[in-house]
């Protein structure tokens, strides 16, 4: 008697002639496409999702650029490689820099790719079931919204990387919905493909990404159905892409390390608060240092995790007279002497991604997007295709950035990631199958990830918010679809 994991079915039995056990059609025989490309509707579904995006990069053309844009652009332009923003991304802007003289060409194939791995990650609930129009339709909805579509059109490298996110997040549910008896097809070598592009990414692209990767590795292993040596290859690759590209290619052309000052900063953000709560702790050295930056007095007044107090950063970037190396080495010994105050500041920092109602701290200093280019030396501007469109996507974004209510559900990845929590449970409930919890981890990985840089701003959070998003109607689909599972009893 065939048990609940051994018996597969699939949305759709008629799609193929092709008939498996209880007359239904062979597992991943059907509308689980092995295909990179869609083609068909769902080719016109990619273009639907990427219709809005484009709408927002003509209005912003030829793409937003914040003074981390600016000094990828500087690097790229004949200034020194440095590994801080990613140089594979740096890269990129060059190349769209020498082809088209503008930073928009970049920004055209990150519209593209967003909207596929959208489409990639949309179509698990249409596999599952769902109606197409209906799916697609609320992800062309949500692609219009500033944290997708004018998302889209920043020179950041946190687009490329909520891209592997997603692809990533699209493999694990999936996965998970194969492990049940549900009847969607098992992720085939396309969605392997993809699962180790989307590795690769967030591995090169953030450092952050390593973190993920280390928390994804055993849930994707267990998650594979066997054999696993496909999903293995694919996660292995991504690990030797990586240090290939960090250990061997950089030092081969001449890129650099970070500057010292930069690898401090996150030093001084969690010094800064033992410096407001426990100034007695800090050693002489490393209290001098700090004293370079601002008074004792001032951290205990003005410092909050914030990043508020982001005056004392740049007074560290000010300052070539302070000490960096005590700092770092009195750093490494507070992780040690005051771990909970440390996590606590970070946690503070970082608590879009699990509290979805902002501080009052927060609605002053939380960082949503930009709506133009910063002034630069090389003469890139904003400057909307649309004569009028500029200026309104501006006001949109000025006027959506503040309130409470805004915040919470445009700008808090917290709001989607719970809301995508309670739908899988009552999924896995009704179900029965625990399978269903396993695509929260990515979720879950991405923002102990962030709580581990100190990210309090919507970029850090957007692959959380755009994949938690993108999630709902699968979940959705398995709380409602009447079709019952087929169980051989």
């Amino acid at each position: 008697m065939p048990t609940e994991s051994s018996v597969e079915t699939v949305s759709d039995p008629e799609a193929s002639g092709v008939a498996g056990p209880h007359g239904l059609e062979d597992p991943g025989v059907g509308r689980a496409s092995t295909a990179l490309l869609p083609t068909g509707p769902d080719a016109i579904a990619w273009a639907a999702l990427a219709a809005p995006m484009v709408v927002w990069l003509a209005a912003l053309w030829p793409a937003v650029m914040t003074n981390d844009s600016v000094d990828s652009l500087n690097q790229a332009l004949g200034g020194q490689l440095v590994n801080w923003h990613p140089p594979v991304y740096t890269w990129m802007l060059g190349i769209s820099m020498d082809l088209v003289g503008s930073p928009s060409l970049l920004a055209g194939v990150q519209v593209i790719m967003l909207a596929w791995a959208i489409r990639r990650l949309l179509g698990v609930a249409v596999d599952l079931g769902g109606p197409r129009w209906a799916v697609y339709g609320f992800g062309v909805l949500i692609a219009c919204l500033p944290p997708v579509g004018a998302f889209a059109a920043h020179i950041w490298k946190d687009i490329p990387y909520a891209v592997g996110f997603l692809l990533i997040c699209e493999w694990v549910i999936r996965s998970a919905c194969a492990r049940t008896s549900y009847g969607i097809a098992g992720p085939k070598i396309g969605s392997v493909v993809r699962l180790g592009l989307g590795l690769t990414a967030i591995l090169i692209l953030r450092s952050n990404g390593i973190l993920v990767w280390l928390l994804l590795l055993l849930p994707i292993l267990l998650t594979a159905e066997k054999p696993r040596k496909y999903v293995v290859a694919a996660v292995g690759a991504s690990a030797v892409i990586f240090v290939v590209v960090t250990r061997i290619l950089y030092p081969a052309v001449g890129v650099n390390g970070p500057p010292e000052v930069w690898r401090t900063t996150p030093a001084v953000l969690d010094l800064a608060a033992v410096a407001q709560h426990r100034p007695e702790d800090l050693d002489e050295p490393a209290r001098s240092a700090m004293d370079e930056l601002a008074p004792i007095a001032q951290y205990r007044r003005d410092y909050e995790c914030h990043w508020a107090g982001s005056s004392f950063t740049r007074s560290l970037w000010n300052n070539s007279e302070v000490d960096l190396g005590a700092l770092r080495d009195e750093w490494r010994e507070e992780l040690v002497q005051n771990p909970l105050l440390l996590a606590g500041n970070h946690v503070c920092a970082a608590s879009s991604t699990w509290n979805p109602i902002p501080s009052d701290e927060e609605l002053v200093s939380f960082e949503t997007l930009h709506d133009q280019v910063v002034t630069n030396r090389h003469g890139v501007h904003s400057d909307p295709l649309v004569d009028g469109l500029g200026s309104r996507a501006r006001d949109v974004l000025r006027t959506i950035e503040d309130g409470s209510a805004r915040q919470i559900l445009l700008w808090r990845a917290a709001t989607w990631s719970w809301t995508l929590a309670i739908l899988l449970v009552a999924a896995a409930i009704r179900r029965r199958s625990t399978w269903l919890l396993v695509p929260l981890i990515p979720i879950v990985a991405q923002g102990l990830s962030i709580v581990a840089i100190a990210g309090p701003h919507y970029r850090y959070n957007s692959p959380a918010w755009i994949g938690a998003v993108m999630m709902i109607p699968a979940a959705v689909v398995l709380i409602a679809s009447v079709r019952k599972d087929i169980v051989d009893s």
